[in-house]
This record gives structure tokens, sequence and C-alpha cells, in this order.
């Protein structure tokens, strides 16, 4: 299942539908890798991802906080095309996920944190493998939670990979002009 994404970080040609994860307003690699894959298996929305990282560490102790501020995340943001709502969702590598629901693009910085937290069935997992410096991460959401029909889905799966005494590099599948916030540039799925 992450094979082949281990595979792609360490240069081995990727299978389709892997992508390597870029800086996502330039589209610069950073030497601190990461890819990941989105599917869609038996109605549920899977994204897994494999990041190298010389500083794996999340300051994050229970769901819904605001983890890309506390440490290393893997997110997904995606929604159906045509609807002005959407999700994220994300995991630290320590356990901790958070769930989304954002009205629109336009405001998304105006709600409330608290205000934007729901519940759509996300199960998450995450390994660490300290010794390869690599963490591991799946999220799991089931379509029908979210009434979003899978052949009008789009995403944008993002990397945020924080280093103490470093600005943190955010990656993404995509390059945007200044958030990822920006759902016209989300990927279709299937890719």
């Amino acid at each position: 299942m992450f094979r082949a994404l281990i595979a792609a970080l360490d240069g081995i040609p990727c299978e389709p539908g892997i992508k390597i994860l870029r800086e996502f307003r330039t589209g610069t690699l950073f030497p601190e890798i990461g890819c990941a894959r989105v599917t869609v298996e038996a109605g549920i929305l899977v994204a897994r991802g494999a990041f190298r990282d010389f500083d794996i560490y999340s300051d994050a102790t229970a769901n819904n906080q605001e983890l890309w501020k506390l440490g290393d995340t893997f997110e997904l943001i995606f929604g159906e095309e045509g609807r002005q709502d959407y999700f994220e969702v994300q995991v630290a590598p320590n356990g901790p996920q958070l769930e989304l629901h954002i009205p629109d693009c336009r405001t998304f910085r105006a709600i409330p944190h608290a205000k934007k937290i729901c519940d759509i069935g996300l199960q998450s997992r995450t390994v660490i493998l300290s010794e390869q410096n690599l963490w591991l991460a799946e999220l799991r959401i089931p379509l029908r939670s979210v009434g979003i029909s899978e052949d009008r889905l789009r995403y944008v799966a993002i990397r945020q990979n924080h280093t103490h005494g470093r600005e943190t590099e955010i990656t993404a599948g995509a390059v945007f002009p200044e958030t990822a916030h920006t759902p016209e540039l989300w990927e279709r799925y299937p890719a």
C-alpha cells in the first residue's frame, strides 16, 4: 500500500497517480521530499502520503486542534465541482486529526476555527519510521458522508513540514498563486 510511495521518494519512477509534492507557490522540490496518492475505493476517498523528514514532530495532543500550527501535517482539501463549500482534513504524525467544513474559499480565514469543525467520519492512521527519517499517513473519508460524487471530486494533497529552527515548508500536488484554498486549481478525480 505504501511501497510505491516510498519508492517514489527514493527516485524510482512513480506509478500512475502518485504526485511528488512541491513548494505550493513555486513548484520547487525540497530535500525532505514527500509524495501522495489520492484514490476512491468502494466509495471511500483515500489519501496516502509518505514523507522524508529529519525532524518528525507535532505538539498536537487532541483531535481538531489547529494542527498546521503545531507541527508536521498531511492534509487533503477536497470538494465537489460546482459547489462553494468544501472540506479540509489533516493528520499529524503522532495521530491527532482535524476535520473542517468550509463554506467557501473567499471567507475561509474570516470564520473562527471552532465554527468550521465537523464530523465527516474521517479515519486516519500514521506510522513513524524514525530510523528511516520517514513518516506515512492515510486519510479515509466516506464520500457519502459529505455528499460528494466521485465523478465531480476535486482535491489537493498538502504537506506541512515543520522543522525546529527553520521556516515551515508547505508542499502540494499543485502550484497556487497564494493559497491552496483555490478550488479551480485543484485536481479532478481521477487525475
